[in-house]
């Protein structure tokens, strides 16, 4: 009697499961078909939705279960998770996006492409830590590079080996700038990062050659003069090959320190005005370049003033004296690291200016104006303050 009564309870269970997964499969089927139909009517915002749920959902159920869904399944849930991710993809929701391939990793773990696109999803929101963490697990799952046989671009390559870099991650880094050399031969810049991560794996003879090697491309750039200068104190505090660079650093360094950042493209350090003795005035600029450009530009130089009468008749009618004119050496040609001191000298009548610069691609009549943002006021003005230009010296 019991052995009956335990199987019609067994049946009745099963007949649940059967039930339950037929539901399952048919609300699933039913959603997919609905989102085609918006997709159709070009309502993606509504599709992503549906979609959204689906893969929700079934991949959860796959996560309970601890199932790999069957060839059936998974080519759907394969469309609905491609058409969601181009969805995200196209309104740069980044965080979705996230989540959406680390549940999809969850049911399927052997999916080595979802893993690349994340571990780029990471770089490009600058989450390093994150990105080195799945380009490393990644490494250790497939025995490859994340980016092997992958036609990225040179640049993600670059990218990782910065992201193990700032993580001090020393020796995956070392390994991949060793394996993608003629991406950064030609740029010293990527000869800091690399000698950067010698000096830190302690391999003090190699970094001491990529600090040379980038001072060979990128004569001014500063970091590689000090921390080179520092690693040659370290041997020697008498050293004077230490001596020599912190000759040419002394040269790199403003009179006025005054830190301003331009557009993420070039740091202002300081200022030096000065009277010279044939009785023009001497301004000089030091810039840092951060990061690569494609304009040229020009440096707008505004002074007012205190007294009226100093200014230029034409002048009268703005209110202010104008300095503006072209850097000798054009910002396209800039390499990042490098520190340009700008010199300009003109004529400048005594008295006091308040002045203010920034750097600007003029409007031409084809091209409309550009302007180096100054992040820490959200304009393009840099103000000096008040200088007074003698007669005779500064």
């Amino acid at each position: 009697m019991q052995f009956k009564y335990f199987i019609k309870k067994a049946s009745l269970v099963v007949f649940c499961l059967i039930v339950g997964c037929l539901y399952i499969n048919s609300t699933t089927f039913f959603r997919f078909n609905l989102a085609k139909y918006y997709i159709k009517n070009n309502q993606e915002a509504k599709a992503s939705l549906v979609y959204k749920k689906i893969l929700r959902k079934e991949l959860l159920r796959y996560v309970i279960l601890n199932k790999i869904p069957d060839a059936k399944n998974s080519s759907l849930l394969k469309e609905v998770y491609i058409g969601l991710s181009k969805f995200y993809l196209l309104k740069n929701d980044w965080s979705s996006l996230i989540e959406e391939y680390d549940l999809w990793l969850k049911v399927f773990p052997n999916d080595a492409l979802t893993y690349t696109k994340l571990c780029l999803v990471y770089l490009k929101e600058g989450d390093l830590l994150n990105a080195s963490k799945t380009a490393l697990e990644f490494k250790k799952k497939f025995n490859r590079d994340i980016f092997a046989n992958l036609d990225t671009g040179d640049d993600w390559y670059i990218n990782l080996g910065l992201t193990y870099t700032k993580n001090n991650l020393w020796q995956e880094a070392i390994e991949q700038w060793d394996k993608n050399t003629l991406c950064y031969l030609q740029q010293g810049e990527r000869h800091f990062e690399k000698a950067l991560v010698y000096e830190n794996l302690g391999l003090q003879d190699m970094s001491i050659q990529e600090y040379q090697n980038t001072l060979g491309f990128v004569p001014n750039h500063i970091d590689a003069l000090n921390r080179l200068s520092g690693i040659y104190k370290k041997i020697d505090l008498s050293s004077a090959k230490a001596n020599i660079l912190q000759t040419r650093i002394a040269k790199l360094t403003p009179t006025h320190k005054l830190e301003y950042n331009l557009g993420n493209k070039i740091r202002f350090l300081g200022y030096d005005i000065r009277r010279l003795k044939d009785g023009n005035t001497q301004f000089r600029f030091w810039f840092k370049c951060i990061a690569k450009m494609d304009v040229s530009y020009t440096i707008w130089l505004h002074g007012t003033v205190k007294n009226r009468s100093i200014l230029k008749p034409d002048r009268l009618i703005y209110g202010y004296a104008n300095f503006d004119h072209k850097i000798e050496k054009s910002t396209k040609d800039w390499q990042v690291g490098e520190v340009y001191v700008h010199v300009f000298v003109s004529k400048v009548n005594p008295g006091w200016y308040n002045f203010t610069f920034g750097l600007w691609r003029c409007y031409d009549g084809e091209r409309s104006p550009i302007r180096l943002v100054n992040m820490h006021f959200e304009d393009d003005r840099v103000p000096l303050g008040w200088v007074e230009i003698k007669s005779s010296g500064l």
